[in-house]
């Protein structure tokens, strides 16, 4: 019964405030009242509002589909991790005939040391995406764990998988002519996550596939359901900054947990179900023994269930010449032949061109016929030659500035200045992931914090000092000068609040797309109009003293409402592209700002001054687009207050005082065309940590961080 009370109670207030409303119309009650018609009026509107809200609910993502959604989601998110990694296989040379060399992988025991010549499982080799599905589909647990050193082919190998699987999953559909039941293969980073009782490895997947997959609804229900199998890429990567006091500790800590955490998903699903999601992991050799080790002290599940785990084998010279016999130019074959055969003794390249990145790196470089591959010859040491390598990779990528997306054409940043400021800037904050809405520090902040203040304050300040001052000046309560001061009072604490909300949040970009208002989001429609309603009523009925004038008022902030209910979610089927995001974002801002700026100028211009109309609706305009205020947050599924990402990208763009391209965007695309860095959905990556490092330059003295 109280259940049912709760859910008639908002509909019955709504309706009774409403004729309450109607009927001081009717009757002429409002006259009546004289000087407290106005207030009467906009407390019966905010009543209306409340129980509206009430009626309406707050905002909340989509519970997610269930039956024969969950089909049509896993056939969507299908869809896009195909025709992602279609174009990303040449990229990533995920083919022989893109240049893969075959990785040979050898087996260990659960806890990742040697098995021993009488281990259960055999050794691999894989060479394509059909093998690296033939290897899984051998795996009964469905959970692979796959080791090895820095550089040495495990996101590769992910990438590989993921491609093989999908593909797999594909075909399976056109021989069952509908959706399998298996599960789709979704490569999945685990850099930046911390796994607690907030952040499960459900929410960091959930989280992920919502900001690459925005059409996808209820992300967490095909997990919870078992319809994603997650390729978790780089166990190593997760952790804190290395300069932090305790920072080792704590990162063995956050390790350790998260392999708790993958072997209870692992453990969850019946071992005997053919269909069941199982997992792939990642990561370097030592930071998952290490896991293991406190995992297992820790008397938690320190292994996955049934996993197999294979460590990538160093690169022999029988690799590396069937490697150059396919791959490299006539020109250069003698020399790399010489090269290999110089390498059967033990030189500095012997044990660098061991490493599948180096090795991939350096028949990349020297493939011209302008350098000499046995420079690789002339370092002394290891560390010099990969160093040379990766530095050489960016020289590689752009032999001549003045044809690169980047040049210097009058004090725009070069590629390897921009490269180098960036990988800084991750190295700082030891992560390798390149989101452009999140290129912000401490000043850029800061700047989003001033920005905000400077339009939403005086935004909100002149528009309530108007209100406060005419119903003072009408009503004559009190000097209307202290309706203008409680105005700028109630604007600058309206613009600080929101200015710290700017310092403290970097809100994604919007995925709105516009296509008409449609009636299931007419209760977004009404918890944004209705807010900006009460404003415009009030000042209408304030302004000119009678039912018109509120009606005006009311009409005028109607096209806000509008845009709100015709505002939804990109609902295109495809991975996040980061220039579209920028597209969109900017799209999303300009109509947000017009929708603003406009009925308020004339809103304004009608019931005050024309001068003062435009002066306000630049301010609002310049609020609606630049900032997300109180209707965003009340109307949008969870909306943040704070700097639009646009705006952070400009401030990051001023801070780095020529540091950074003036397009951005434009120069990471061209990087990751000519393969310096990579992409996951809408977040670029340097190629490797190590080319990160290189381009970093030096670490700073005191830093306790090993170099590389």
């Amino acid at each position: 019964m109280s259940g049912g009370w709760r859910r008639f109670a908002p509909w019955a207030l709504m309706a009774v405030l409403t004729a309450a409303l109607a009927a001081a119309w009717w009757g002429g009650l409002l006259d009546v009242l004289d000087k407290t018609a106005g207030p009467v009026a906009v407390l019966l509107q905010l009543g209306i509002f409340l129980s509206g809200w009430a009626v309406a609910g707050r905002p909340g993502g989509d519970a997610g589909p269930s039956g024969d959604g969950l089909d049509g989601s896993a056939a969507k998110l299908a869809d896009a991790v195909e025709a992602f990694w279609a174009d990303e296989v040449a990229k990533r040379g995920l083919t022989r005939e893109h240049g893969l060399i075959p990785i040979d992988l050898r087996p260990l025991g659960p806890t990742g040391h040697p098995a021993g010549p009488d281990g259960p499982d055999a050794p691999l080799t894989l060479d394509s995406a059909r093998s690296a599905v033939d290897a899984y589909s051998a795996i009964g647990s469905r959970c692979w764990v796959i080791l090895g050193g820095p550089g040495g082919g495990k996101t590769l190998l992910a990438a590989l998988i993921t491609v093989g699987l999908v593909h797999q999953w594909k075909r399976r559909a056109r021989e069952e002519d509908g959706v399998p039941r298996a599960p789709v293969p979704v490569y999945v980073s685990l850099a930046g996550w911390e796994p607690s009782d907030r952040s499960t490895l459900v929410d960091w997947i959930a989280a992920q596939l919502e900001e690459s997959h925005a059409y996808l609804t209820g992300a967490r229900a095909l997990l919870e359901a078992g319809r994603v199998r997650p390729i978790l890429d780089g166990l190593d990567e997760i952790g804190v900054p290395g300069d932090r006091p305790g920072s080792a500790a704590e990162t063995r800590r956050l390790r350790s947990e998260a392999l708790a955490r993958i072997a209870d998903w692992a453990a969850r699903w019946d071992q005997e179900d053919p269909e069941r999601p199982g997992v792939v992991l990642t990561g370097l050799t030592g930071a998952y023994r290490g896991a293991v080790s406190l995992t297992r002290a820790g008397r938690r599940r320190a292994a996955i269930p049934g996993a197999r785990v294979d460590e990538v084998r160093p690169l022999g010279l029988d690799r590396l010449r069937e490697h150059a016999a396919r791959t490299v130019s006539p020109g250069q074959r003698d020399r790399w032949a010489s090269v290999l055969r110089h390498l059967e003794q033990p030189v500095p390249a012997a044990g660098v061109l061991a490493n599948p990145l180096m090795a991939t790196l350096a028949f990349e470089i020297y493939d011209d016929d302008r350098r000499d591959p046995h420079d690789l010859l002339s370092y002394a040491d290891t560390a010099s030659l990969e160093r040379h390598l990766l530095s050489s990779l960016v020289d590689h990528a752009y032999p001549d500035d003045a044809d690169a997306g980047a040049a210097d054409d009058g004090g725009d940043a070069r590629p390897r200045e921009w490269l180098a400021h960036l990988a800084r800037r991750m190295r700082d904050e030891d992560r390798n992931d390149i989101r452009w809405w999140e290129l912000t520090g401490r000043w850029e902040r800061i700047l989003a914090a001033l920005v905000t203040v400077l339009t939403v304050g005086p935004a909100a300040g002149l528009g309530f000092g108007l209100l406060f001052h005419e119903w003072l000046h009408v009503y004559r309560w009190a000097d209307p000068m202290w309706g203008a001061a409680a105005g700028a009072l109630l604007g600058a604490g309206w613009g600080l609040g929101l200015g710290a909300a700017a310092a403290l949040k970097q809100p994604p970009p919007s995925r709105l797309r516009f296509r008409g208002a449609r009636r299931r989001r007419l209760p977004q429609m009404f918890r944004a109009g209705a807010l900006t309603a009460i404003f415009g009523g009030a000042a209408g009925w304030a302004f000119t003293h009678d039912w018109a004038g509120l009606a005006a008022g009311v009409a005028f902030i109607l096209p806000i409402a509008l845009v709100y209910s015709a505002a939804s979610p990109d609902a295109t089927v495809q991975v996040a592209h980061p220039q579209r995001l920028l597209r969109t974002d900017r799209t999303v801002a300009a109509v947000f700002g017009a929708a603003y700026g406009v009925p308020i100028t004339l809103l304004t211009a009608f019931t005050v001054d024309p001068l003062i109309g435009v002066v306000l609706g630049l301010f609002c305009a310049a609020a609606g687009a630049f900032t997300y205020g109180a209707p965003w947050v009340a109307a949008m599924p969870s909306g943040q207050a704070g700097a639009v990402a646009i705006v952070r990208l400009w401030l990051a763009r001023v801070v780095s005082r020529g540091r950074l391209p003036r397009d951005v965007l434009g120069a990471l695309d061209d990087a990751y065309r000519r393969n310096v860095l990579r992409r996951v959905g809408p977040v670029y990556e340097f190629r490797h940590a190590s080319l990160r490092d290189v381009l970093a330059g030096p670490l700073p003295p005191g830093d306790g961080r090993p170099e590389g």
